[in-house]
């Protein structure tokens, strides 16, 4: 199948979206995968300021003067992939953007990912990485960019609060936590962990209105549901969740960005 990735549906939820305000784009002459298992076979999209504005059969409906225009002739177009979980740097950042960020993010791009949610990288590096795709240096899907805060290290819910709120004002769309229990495993986070995240998880939800979610492969089921996370990733499988330390990575990301 002859394929145009052309648009997450949503590109423009969040923090991030302000990158595809400039985006005005007609194509048309597609057959379209609508998404709710409708396919139109010839058919048009047109995105205005970023968001898509609309899907019809036949010729384009409301299109901006002056879009870019593709004929899609036929090639199949549909919403971009989203990834709600990867880990894009890896080894030195200096040689990831030398030798392998222009080709690594073509390469998502070309599998049809249009938004990718950093799973928990170098916190500079995947803020620079960001900042790349954004000013169009380097040519790759939208990166929601994660930073590492280890709450459960700090002293006070005013620290606590503090780091929530300057990752927050450097740029990054989510806060990325890991917890390691203080006791050998399977111990459980312990009482510090436990309310530094339920505090983060607040700072996070209300003033800066930012949903959270937490990530978590060996965090006890119950201490989850005791916090109110709305979102729940990364689950582990049941008959393993005993084998290894608990632990949890909170995101707390802006919109619904994961499903």
């Amino acid at each position: 199948m002859r394929l145009i990735s052309v648009v997450s549906a949503l590109l423009v939820t969040g923090l991030a979206a302000g990158t595809a305000s400039a985006q005005n784009l007609v194509i048309s002459n597609a057959r379209i995968i609508v998404g709710d298992g409708q396919v139109i076979e010839k058919g048009s999209v047109v995105v205005k300021d970023g968001k898509i504005a609309s899907v019809t059969a036949g010729a384009p409906s409301g299109a901006v003067s002056g879009s870019v225009r593709i004929n899609g002739a036929g090639k199949t177009v549909m919403a971009g992939f989203i990834d709600v979980h990867r880990h894009l740097i890896y080894g030195p950042p200096d040689r990831y953007f030398t030798e392998q960020a222009v080709d690594r993010m073509r390469e998502l791009l070309e599998a049809g990912f249009t938004t990718v949610q950093a799973g928990g990288d170098d916190n500079a590096a995947i803020l620079e990485l960001k900042r790349r795709v954004e000013s169009g240096q380097i040519k790759g899907p939208r990166i929601l960019a994660a930073s590492r805060v280890v709450t459960g290290r700090l002293n006070s819910d005013d620290e606590v609060r503090n780091a929530i709120r300057q990752a927050k004002s450097a740029g990054y769309d989510s806060i990325s936590e890991i917890i390691y229990p203080n006791g050998p495993p399977p111990a459980p986070p312990t009482e510090k962990e436990t309310h530094n995240l339920a505090v983060a998880l607040d700072e996070a939800a209300h003033p800066l209105s930012v949903r959270g979610r937490v990530n978590w492969q060996h965090l006890q089921r119950h201490i989850a549901i005791e916090l109110h996370v709305p979102r729940q990733i990364h689950f582990a499988h049941p008959a393993r969740a005993e084998l290894r330390a608990d632990f949890v990575t909170a995101k707390f990301c802006a919109g619904d960005q994961s499903h």
